[in-house]
């Protein structure tokens, strides 16, 4: 442990939680919006985007957590919201109720993409990132003996289990109506924005400003529009498992559309 995580550590209990979190989908433009956001001058973002303390860290305590954000005075002297963004706590099923226990009213920001094509973009980043050997077809049929979802508990379950129920989730990542089902459980709907990363495409502006607005924010000038964490990798994927894919997701995605108003189906 380097000194200045020693010192964040044992100041851990004069710092300030979260005021909201995005919470996923991956691949759906978190890092897009987090940037956004982490340009606001009365938003504190950590300089790196993902904590992954409610689905791979929880088990070192609220001190290991703490010490990613600022201390309390500061942010009230400058009037800071303070955010982080881990797409994975929309997945995994146990961190709504540990967000719910440890930040009981913090805010919810979700970035749903079309299960389809976030599926694909997953695929492809874990090609780029050379854990992952297989096609997508072998990939998907193989998906619930990979990620072993009985085994998954984020307090008890050894670290590569919980790695690869994140990282060879292709499919079931984008059962979006499920995961969403436990956050409305938990929190007020007052207290959840649901975004389409259709619409963060084609207007960032708009929902940048409808993001500032839901957290009391007032818009800010100087930000940087630009799109991130695009991929570059070429990947081929058959039109049929394209097809498969969207058989598989279109009861999905209808209930999706009936309780929570977001259409991917057409």
């Amino acid at each position: 442990m380097t000194l200045q995580s020693y010192w964040q550590e044992q100041t851990w209990r004069s710092r300030k939680l979260p005021d909201f979190l995005i919470v996923g989908a991956q691949k759906a433009g978190t890092t897009t919006l987090s940037y956004l956001l982490g340009q606001h001058p009365h938003v504190f973002m950590p300089y790196f985007k993902e904590a992954h303390f409610f689905n791979l860290s929880y088990r070192n305590g609220l001190k290991f957590y703490a010490r990613h954000f600022p201390l309390s005075y500061k942010v009230r002297i400058k009037n800071v919201c303070v955010g982080e963004a881990t797409p994975d706590y929309i997945f995994f099923p146990q961190c709504p109720a540990l967000i719910k226990e440890t930040l009981p009213t913090v805010k919810i920001i979700v970035l749903l993409r079309d299960p389809v094509s976030r599926a694909i973009s997953h695929y492809k980043h874990n090609v780029q990132m050379r854990r992952e050997s297989l096609d997508l077809a072998d990939a998907l049929s193989f998906e619930i003996m990979r990620i072993q979802p009985k085994l998954v508990n984020i307090s008890e379950s050894p670290i590569e289990v919980l790695k690869d129920y994140s990282n060879y989730s292709y499919f079931s990542k984008g059962l979006y109506a499920d995961q969403l089902d436990r956050y409305f459980a938990l929190f007020p709907k007052s207290n959840i924005l649901l975004v389409d990363s259709r619409d963060l495409k084609t207007n960032m502006k708009k929902v940048y400003r409808q993001t500032l607005s839901f957290l009391g924010l007032d818009d800010a000038s100087e930000i940087d529009f630009s799109t991130k964490n695009e991929s570059k990798v070429k990947v081929d994927v058959p039109q049929k498992v394209k097809d498969i894919l969207k058989k598989k997701y279109f009861e999905p995605n209808k209930r999706l559309a009936q309780k929570y108003g977001l259409d991917f189906n057409h």
